[in-house]
């Protein structure tokens, strides 16, 4: 095995369209695509962020990990659960890299928690429950990362358009912080690394055509820094590779598979009286010119009661499930209903 370095840095939603079109304000990255190669690569099916970096830090696609979303059904019960590091299916790399005694550093990839025994560091990402969670290996790096970069962020809860920008571009720092520290203080012949703020701040934005944002693109120039003071640190010879889950694109359309399903017979709610669903609110606003943004202040409980066929509430009571043949969780998780299931 090579004693070179890997310097493995991810940028959570990063698209390689807007990269292209402003290379010339992305220095750093730009320089090494003249120096080195490049390319689009195609994301998972679905292309979403769990089974996106599972398949990437396993090489396995999302049918063999067994992972398609954030959460899935409970075994033989009809409620939620999230899923864990522990429903991955495969060997990580940093695993595969232990056992032949490298050292490696791991932090904020999502889909790591709870943190497992490796030969190094790790410290989770998305989809670690909270700051309360013993959320790192060994347990008392916790307390060392909190010094550094004070509240330790995960994923963003209910954020307004006003404060998405200010939330990602202070999680650009607290996170580049924490890495320069990792870096610097401990032994590592493989480090992976991400960046969450280009997915938080296109979560947002990206519903203007894409690259007229000006806070999508401040973003991504603040990465391209951050990332060359990350590289500026490292004395030792390495190899560099920026990778990314899936990119953004300006949605025109969505189609509810549980309506479709509701409308078709397959799917029984306890209430006759259809109620307005997400779509139809979301229509309702675009016609009327209200802020797709002002939905953010609505309470989650009156969306919760009269939004009943959007994959959050699934579970929530409404279905008639002795009079359903088929329903839909999520993102690739379409069932169909097996008597007694």
């Amino acid at each position: 095995m090579s004693d070179k370095k890997v310097l493995v840095i991810g940028f959570d939603g990063f698209d390689p369209k807007l990269v292209q079109a402003w290379r010339k304000d992305l220095p750093t990255l730009s320089s090494y695509m003249d120096k080195g190669c490049h390319g689009i690569l195609e994301s998972t099916i679905p292309p979403v962020t769990v089974p996106a970096w599972a398949s990437l830090y396993t090489g396995l696609k999302p049918d063999k990990i067994s992972v398609y979303a954030f959460r899935e059904r409970k075994k033989n019960e009809y409620k939620w659960r999230y899923i864990n590091v522990h429903d991955v299916k495969g060997k990580a790399i940093w695993d595969v890299l232990s056992e032949y005694g490298k050292k490696s550093i791991v932090f904020n990839v999502p889909l790591t928690y709870p943190p497992k025994q490796i030969n190094g560091v790790m410290a989770t990402g998305l989809l670690t429950p909270s700051t309360k969670s013993d959320y790192t290996y060994p347990k008392d790096l916790k307390k060392k990362l909190e010094e550094v970069a004070g509240n330790y962020l995960f994923d963003p809860k209910d954020l307004s358009e006003k404060d998405v920008y200010l939330y990602a571009s202070e999680l650009i720092d607290i996170q580049k912080e924490t890495m320069l520290f990792l870096i610097n203080n401990y032994e590592w012949d493989f480090f992976f690394g991400v960046f969450s703020s280009s997915d938080i701040i296109s979560h947002f934005y990206m519903k203007k055509p894409e690259t007229k944002s000006k806070e999508v693109k401040k973003i991504y120039m603040k990465l391209d820094r951050a990332l060359s003071e990350l590289l500026g640190t490292i004395k030792d010879d390495f190899y560099l590779v920026t990778v990314s889950d899936h990119g953004f694109c300006y949605i025109k359309g969505v189609f509810n598979v549980n309506n479709w399903l509701a409308e078709n017979g397959y799917l029984e709610i306890k209430r006759k009286k259809r109620r307005i669903t997400a779509v139809k609110l979301y229509n309702l606003a675009k016609k009327l010119k209200i802020s797709e943004f002002a939905l953010a202040y609505i309470d989650k409980s009156l969306i919760n009661k009269f939004i009943p066929l959007e994959e959050n509430d699934v579970f929530s009571g409404i279905i008639d499930w002795g009079k359903t043949r088929a329903y839909c969780t999520g993102m690739g998780k379409e069932v169909i209903k097996e008597w007694g299931s």
